[in-house]
């Protein structure tokens, strides 16, 4: 399947992109920075719509409309061709962002313009470009296609994990992009891995009681003649199908037992003299393989204790420590800022400390940074976990909004692990995306500097694993207040 991303950015050519930066006056790079931000996030506004029925309903009677079918033939005559971020009535494509998004065109355009490094003016006028650009590329394919809205609907929805990758730092929390989907993901996961655990527990309950059963049989006629015989052949059946069970979860072939059971008992009157003395013999052998098992079993259960409760220990450990953590930070309390929000924030955490240095008579310390301590990324990556920093970068912009004279510098570090190239790159990306979510939360981007420091400036001894938690970090500093 195409990439949509890919094939909408290869229609900005590097001809259109110059010619865009000569009537804007910006560099090329900026230019395109920026229309490759546009490009994903129309998108995933598209696929945030196509679960609202009406409200996708009348998308896709603008994306059929025949009259922009020529928009991608004359691209660049469309270059600040008009004010989308004002939801021009007499721009069609206006209408689509109005429609998409709402207020928060004006977020979108700041932090597009903060990432690329553009005027919001440009940012502006890209989107002249940029939205007929999607609208006519979707529009061809509607009716090439012979698609209904449900059929646009399921093409964008296939889309989505390339629209996401392309989606530039902060921009799918600011639009919402995935919301619940991730989630309703993680509920049919949990639900099926639920239902074959419980499946594979009744089986294995199943096929641990027939074995008990069995074995007692044995027991029970080990000093007799008969098929005795027969049961350590059913034994190890019961625990091929245990193991089957408990391992895999499979359903491997199951084969006609009526019709087995009545070739051995066939072949078992053919052959009752020959057995007859070995019958007993074999059926001591039985019950001591039996014996062996359960004492088998009985260490496998030992053993999974001990790693359980090794375990237990592990996570209650690591809980301890989190909340050691938490705890460091001691009692959140109400505090008031001058223009009347108030935050809830911990006695000793980072917005008391940077509050303090604002309203305290210390000069400004270019070696003076305060560390977040709650802000969590996954692993590897600038994709900052917003269930858990949401709190703290909420509290950090309405700082940032209440002292509206405050610039900052945000600095990103690694700890010593892997490349040293790539922690650098990894750092900077990361004080990025904070800084994006800020500005997305309001906060103008010419505020905010960033910096990645990569593996420099420890703060832990990388030797230990709480060492280097303490070095992977995001620092602010105040460069004017």
């Amino acid at each position: 399947m195409v990439n949509i991303v890919d094939a909408l950015k290869g229609y900005v050519t590097s001809e259109l992109v110059s010619k865009a930066a000569g009537a804007f006056g910006e560099d090329a790079s900026g230019i395109t920075k920026a229309a490759s931000s546009l490009i994903p996030t129309i998108l995933g506004g598209m696929v945030n719509k196509s679960t609202d029925t009406s409200a996708f309903g009348s998308i896709f009677n603008m994306l059929q409309d025949k009259q922009n079918e020529g928009w991608m033939d004359n691209l660049g005559g469309l270059i600040g061709g008009g004010n989308l971020a004002q939801n021009d009535p007499k721009d069609i494509a206006g209408g689509l962002m109005g429609n998409l998004f709402g207020s928060k065109v004006g977020g979108i355009i700041d932090l597009v313009s903060s990432l690329a490094g553009v005027k919001k003016s440009s940012s502006s006028g890209l989107l002249g470009m940029v939205g007929p650009l999607v609208m006519s590329y979707l529009g061809r394919k509607i009716r090439k296609e012979g698609m209904d809205a449900f059929g646009l609907s399921k093409f964008l929805g296939g889309q989505s994990a390339n629209i996401a990758s392309a989606l530039p730092a902060g921009m799918g929390d600011l639009i919402g992009f995935g919301k619940g989907i991730g989630s309703d993901a993680r509920k049919t996961v949990s639900n099926v891995s639920s239902s074959a655990k419980a499946a594979a527990s009744t089986a294995a309950s199943t096929v641990s009681t027939a074995a008990s059963t069995a074995t007692k049989h044995v027991e029970s006629n080990s000093g007799g003649g008969g098929n005795k015989w027969l049961w350590p052949l059913l034994l190890a059946a019961l625990a091929a199908g245990a193991f089957y069970f408990t391992k895999g979860c499979e359903t491997p072939a199951v084969p006609d037992v009526t019709e087995q059971m009545d070739k051995v008992k066939d072949a078992a009157g053919d052959v009752a003299g020959t057995v007859g003395d070995a019958a007993g013999s074999v059926a001591d052998a039985a019950g001591d393989a039996a014996g062996a098992v359960a004492g088998a079993a009985e260490g496998a259960v030992d053993a999974a204790g001990n790693v359980v409760e090794g375990a237990v220990d592990a996570a209650g450990n690591a809980v301890d420590a989190a909340g050691n953590a938490i705890g460091s930070l001691g009692a959140f309390f109400k505090k008031k800022l001058a223009n009347g929000i108030e935050l809830n924030i911990p006695e000793n955490g980072i917005e008391s400390q940077l509050l303090s240095f604002i309203d305290g008579g210390d000069a400004l310390d270019a070696n003076k940074w305060f560390n977040f301590d709650r802000l969590t990324f996954a692993t590897g990556s600038a994709n900052l976990d917003m269930d858990k920093s949401g709190d703290q970068l909420n509290s950090m912009a309405e700082i940032m909004k209440g002292y509206e004279g405050l610039k900052v510098k945000l600095g990103g570090y690694t700890d010593n692990t892997g490349n040293e190239a790539a922690n650098l790159t990894l750092s900077q990306n990361r004080a990025d995306a904070v800084k994006a979510a800020l500005v997305a939360k309001g906060v103008a981007a010419d505020r905010i500097e960033t910096e990645g420091y990569g593996i420099a400036h420890p703060i832990g001894d990388n030797a230990t694993p709480e060492g280097r938690a303490m070095n992977r970090r995001i620092a602010i500093k105040v460069t004017a207040k």
